[in-house]
């Protein structure tokens, strides 16, 4: 029997709050507000918190740009100065914030902009990726999981938003490697089609469903039932939403493919 309990909390909803709510939303401020605290984990879709994050990096890209110019060693050095503040965020501010704090903090960019430019640095340096990424897949596989298991027996945190730059720079290197790695297998078995993003939007709404609903108390059950729910909403967001506005920028990619072009 599925439990509408959780559904109580939602009468204490008014207009102003539901207003607020969908306008911070609207404009990348993730937050839960208090009738749906209780609402299966207590947040309905705590992932959206790296949103406010992407945004924020959106706007301070130009500047980077500006200052970094794509030079080797202003690179090296920022990028640097950028781990440095992570790891001053997770092992000597973090400690020392109250919750509320931590959630606050931990929306803003400078605790995560290494990885931004660490990615950006992946784009402008092809060149490394090919040679040091591409096709090694298997060897930073292993490379990776011992350096995790090294990183657990010496009690370096790497769950979760816990993570420091020791287990998240590997963990980078190895996802592009797998990337650039036996491409061919990805196009064909994939045609183009990339649901990534959709996994990522609505796996925690379906989990928080579950557990608000309590449709089953089998685990197995439940994890099937989120396994389903996510790629089904997943696979419709791509092909009705997600794919339809790509093809909006597709003449626009062209024009940019063609200025860069005309610049090598």
């Amino acid at each position: 029997m599925i439990s509408i309990e959780w559904a109580k909390g939602l009468g204490e909803a008014g207009a102003a709050t539901l207003t607020r709510w969908v306008a911070a939303n609207l404009v990348g401020f993730s937050y839960t507000p208090a009738f749906l605290k209780d609402f299966g984990t207590g947040s309905v879709n705590g992932s959206l918190w790296t949103i406010p994050v992407e945004l924020q990096f959106y706007l301070v890209l130009p500047v980077l740009m500006v200052v970094l110019k794509q030079r080797s060693g202003r690179w090296s050095l920022a990028l640097l100065v950028a781990v440095g503040c992570s790891l001053g965020y997770q092992y000597w501010l973090r400690p020392i914030l109250t919750e509320s704090m931590v959630g606050a903090v931990g929306r803003l960019l400078l605790p995560w902009l290494y990885m931004f430019m660490l990615g950006m640095l992946m784009y402008w340096r092809k060149d490394w990726v090919a040679r040091w990424l591409e096709g090694r897949f298997l060897w930073w596989l292993s490379v990776y999981a011992l350096w995790i298991t090294l990183l657990l027996i010496v009690g370096v945190n790497t769950v979760g938003n816990y993570a420091t730059p020791f287990s998240l720079i590997p963990l980078a290197a190895l996802v592009v490697s797998g990337a650039f790695t036996n491409r061919k297998f990805s196009y064909q078995w994939l045609k183009g089609n990339d649901i990534s993003y959709g996994l990522y939007l609505y796996h925690m709404p379906v989990i928080n469903l579950v557990v608000a609903t309590n449709v089953s108390r089998v685990a197995w059950a439940q994890l099937l039932i989120v396994i389903c729910g996510t790629f089904t909403l997943a696979i419709l967001s791509w092909w009705f939403v997600e794919r339809p506005a790509i093809r909006l920028k597709s003449g626009v990619d062209s024009k940019e493919q063609a200025v860069g072009a005309g610049h090598l």
